[in-house]
């Protein structure tokens, strides 16, 4: 058995020297931290918009995203359990086929709102959320679905 010789071969593509790049601006920067910051801020919706029609139709237990959730919109979504529970008691569950993009906008500082529909199997619903940051942390303070 004889061995090979190691050829090392170039990358296909040319260098860029890191040296030649400007440093961002300020204006550049804070840009990047809003698009970032966005981007994050519609992950989080379309992960608590999953969650609450996943409680909503008994996938998931309320309490495992109750600390995303301001009192009155647990209560709101507990009363609506209720609700549905007596209203649907012998139908199928809707199985969650997408959430559509987030529409976001933010009217003060620290406060989101937005705007998602859910495919569901039979039909697509509406959700709107109003988020406040506290913490660090993106608190549900408003939710209606339709």
């Amino acid at each position: 058995m004889t061995a090979e010789p190691l050829t090392l071969t170039r990358p296909a593509t040319p260098r860029t020297r890191m040296f030649n790049k400007r440093p961002p601006t300020s204006e550049e920067q804070t840009a990047a931290k809003k698009q970032r910051e966005a981007a994050a801020a519609a992950a989080f919706v379309r992960s608590i918009v999953t969650a609450l029609t996943e409680v909503e139709y008994g996938v998931r237990t309320l309490q495992s995203i109750e600390r995303w959730l301001d009192p009155e919109v647990r209560s709101s979504v507990v009363s609506a359990l209720r609700m549905r529970r007596t209203l649907r008691s012998e139908q199928q569950v809707d199985y969650i086929r997408g959430i559509g993009r987030p529409r976001l906008s933010s009217p003060a500082p620290n406060v989101i709102e937005a705007a998602v529909s859910i495919a569901l199997r039979p039909r697509t619903k509406a959700c709107a959320l109003r988020l406040e940051k506290n913490r660090d942390r993106w608190i549900v303070r408003e939710y209606l679905t339709a």
